[in-house]
């Protein structure tokens, strides 16, 4: 397997970057309407709004991101 191949970003590490830990009290609550059209068996979004969950997926796929590039790094320094 061709060495770019093994070291490439994985895609489920692709994505937007988001430096900032969202703080999940600076966000509003979820929609009363949303809430009654999860109650039949969706993920619960603990009463926070989804864009929280988007930012805060955003902020850990950045930060993992750093993790795999410093391990492939260390593994074939320039």
């Amino acid at each position: 397997m061709p060495f770019m191949a093994v070291t490439e970003m994985p895609k489920f590490l692709q994505g937007p970057t988001w430096e900032e830990e969202p703080q999940r009290d600076k966000y509003g609550n979820e929609a009363v309407q949303d809430m009654v059209e999860k109650r039949d068996g969706n993920l619960d979004n603990e009463g926070k709004a989804g864009i929280y969950w988007e930012h805060l997926m955003e902020y850990e796929q950045t930060q993992l991101r750093k993790v795999y590039a410093e391990a492939m790094s260390r593994q074939s320094p320039r």
